[in-house]
């Protein structure tokens, strides 16, 4: 069994072409940081948004590792560092910021937003997760990106009655 941590590339496709039979894992895989609830990046609190957007320069995102492993049938599977949010390992900040946001699921055990991206994918369970929350003080009048998590064939937001289909 060949183990791969934190990795995605041509040279995965490579080592297969060369060793067709050898079994393929994930070993390592997705460490995304993210804070539950939080939109935007913020040193100063300590905060990593919870858009799939950010991951230490040696790992890579949720969609990113996923979407890659999921293409390539030889690959068994991936395991995701970590679960739960921990104390130490502070990543992406450093001190005096304590915690790894690594999680899917923050230091109290409530799922953050890429906890129902890997829902989608990996149950048989309807899923349809609308990010950001609904209500942003201070974002009154201002675009937002909004993204829905899903495994629904077809999803389309409406915003006062009128569909954003097709909008970017």
């Amino acid at each position: 069994m060949r183990g791969w941590n934190y990795h995605v590339g041509e040279d995965m496709d490579n080592y297969h072409r060369q060793h067709p039979a050898q079994p393929n894992v994930g070993t390592e895989q997705g460490s995304t940081v993210s804070t539950r609830g939080i939109y935007a990046n913020d040193t100063q609190r300590g905060y990593v948004s919870a858009y799939d957007d950010n991951a230490p320069n040696w790992a890579h995102t949720a969609e990113r590792w996923w979407s890659y492993f999921d293409e390539r049938p030889w690959l068994s599977g991936g395991f995701v560092w970590t679960g739960f949010d921990y104390r130490g390992e502070p990543t992406p900040y450093d001190w005096p910021c304590v915690n790894s946001h690594f999680g899917i699921l923050d230091t109290c055990g409530f799922p953050k937003d890429n906890f129902y991206y890997y829902q989608a994918w990996w149950s048989d369970k309807t899923v349809l997760h609308l990010l950001p929350h609904w209500n942003w003080p201070g974002k009154e009048g201002q675009d937002i990106d909004v993204r829905a998590l899903s495994n629904c064939e077809e999803v389309e937001l409406f915003l006062n009655g009128v569909s954003l289909a097709g909008r970017r």
